[in-house]
């Protein structure tokens, strides 16, 4: 008999109305629940409170599917002494929210969710009992056996109307004994399991031992992209295509000889002067560097290592030189070089957050494009301003959500390339290195992650997608070809 666990909470709930009765909500019914709460005010004081809540729960569930608690209300009166605190400032309206902790029990696993912030319509700071609606967790199995929900804490915030300065008030509340159970869902299996092969495997083309070249399908967001998502219909006539494969070169290993078949792509470098004269290149180069550094999601404030230097497995930018040269006349002494390549960085682990409260890790694939990289120069002036632009899907596998695993199969990535750009100020030329920032980064939604018949792309998202992220990197020494990848590691630019 399989272990009964939890993996995972995500998604949202439906609105909906208050049904009738006494009962708690097991299966389809519904039930209106009296549970009691102790209060603490600012005095330092408590009073008790009562709450009513109601909630609809499915009769029962499947492994792997997700059990969506509907048309939840919670209906509870404020602390009097905390409605005449604020009527005595001049307060005659409060805004009025609440969460409502509940616990969720599998066996002996357990975990709590967060039910709210479910929010009242305005009320005055008369004594009345506003009715608390809004969107709630999902809970996902991954086992059979019986899941209960039970009341846990409450905290109920106000938050002045009538154009007050006044701040919101919190009040925190503590059931005043066992938690009152709200309902029971029975999980149990649908059928025979789906016999496959393990779904989470990075595929042989990724990883720290290759680095895709060649087109990247989809990159300048074309038919091919799709942002996916709640609402936005994913093709499915167009499967990911991974981008032609170039070998890797690892910390230790010669810069090969080969050299990467790939030119300057315009999409990804900075406009070019109007002026501008294409002349002869001179000599052009294979060089390798490794780089390392941090990338930030901003919906998690949180940074991952990108090629981390305490693994033994590190590899490298690879770049044909000196590709093209461009002077300006009516910029004497300035020379822009064009250099493009591939880039393989090795899987990385990532830790984050769902919905604030569920801790939950992941492997992250860089499904990589073709790299252009622009160096600017001028005369009389030391060093160059160097930009790296490249297209790049994130892939998750070996998710992990409170430390259950999590089945996302192999084709959970972003719905569309991420446009990558890169730049920074070297001290001296593109050898030595030096470090490149992105700007504002925007991590699309994910498609195609399943956990068999359930599509949890929408978890994903929620919990990582959207703009504001950041890729800080520090390219290390360039070697030629030939010449074997130094065992001096770069050492990660300040986070």
């Amino acid at each position: 008999m399989r272990a009964a666990r939890f993996a995972g909470i995500g998604a949202l709930a439906l609105l909906g109305g208050l049904l009738p009765g006494s009962n708690p909500a097991v299966g389809a019914g519904a039930g209106r629940i009296d549970v009691l709460f102790d209060c603490a005010l600012a005095d330092g004081s408590t009073v008790r409170t009562e709450a009513a809540i109601a909630v609809v729960l499915p009769e029962s569930g499947t492994p792997g599917e997700r059990i969506q608690p509907t048309d939840v209300e919670v209906a509870v009166e404020p602390p009097a002494a905390t409605l005449a605190a604020l009527a005595a400032q001049g307060t005659t309206s409060v805004d009025s929210t609440v969460t409502l902790g509940v616990d969720l029990r599998q066996g002996a696993n357990a975990v709590k969710a967060p039910w709210g912030p479910l929010a009242a319509a305005a009320s005055t700071t008369a004594a009345e009992r506003p009715t608390h609606t809004g969107e709630v967790p999902w809970v996902l199995l991954a086992a059979e056996g019986e899941v209960s929900f039970t009341t846990a804490d409450l905290q109920l915030t106000l938050t002045p109307k009538d154009g007050s300065s006044l701040a919101p008030v919190d009040v925190t509340c503590a059931p005043t004994g066992p938690g009152t159970l709200l309902g029971t869902v029975e999980v149990r299996a649908f059928g025979a399991p789906e016999a496959s092969a393990p779904e989470d495997a990075p595929p042989a083309t990724s990883g720290a031992g290759a680095a895709p070249g060649g087109e990247s399908p989809g990159a300048d967001g074309g038919e091919d992209a799709t942002d996916g998502g709640p609402g936005v219909k994913t093709p499915e006539s167009k499967p990911f295509v991974m981008p032609r494969q170039a070998a890797g070169v690892r910390r230790g290993e010669a810069c090969p000889e080969e050299k990467p078949d790939t030119r300057p792509d315009p999409k990804l470098y900075p406009p070019m002067p109007p002026t501008a004269v294409l002349g002869s290149p001179g000599v052009s180069n294979n060089l390798c560097a490794i780089a390392t550094g941090f990338a930030t999601v901003r919906k998690q404030q949180r940074s991952m290592i990108v090629n981390d230097g305490r693994k033994n497995v590190m590899t490298a930018l690879r770049l044909v030189f000196n590709q093209e040269r461009y002077t300006d006349p009516r910029q004497p002494g300035w020379t822009r070089r064009m250099h493009s390549g591939t880039i393989a960085l090795p899987d990385a682990e990532s830790s984050f957050m769902v919905f604030d409260f569920q801790p939950a890790s992941a492997k992250v694939a860089f499904e990589a494009g073709p790299v252009t990289a622009v160096s600017d120069q001028q005369s009389g002036t030391t060093g160059l301003t160097m930009h790296v632009g490249y297209f790049q899907h994130l892939r998750l596998y070996d998710v992990k959500i409170n430390g259950v695993p999590l089945r996302v199969g192999p084709d959970c990535r972003t719905s569309k390339p991420i446009k990558t750009m890169l730049s920074g100020k070297y001290a001296t030329t593109i050898n030595n290195g030096g470090i490149l920032t992105t700007g504002s980064l925007e991590i699309p939604p994910f498609s195609g992650c399943r956990n068999g018949t359930e599509d949890v792309s929408r978890l994903l998202t929620l919990a990582i997608s959207g703009p504001g992220n950041k890729l800080k990197i520090r390219q290390g020494q360039a070697y030629r070809t030939g010449e074997p990848l130094g065992s001096a590691v770069p050492e990660l630019p300040p986070l």
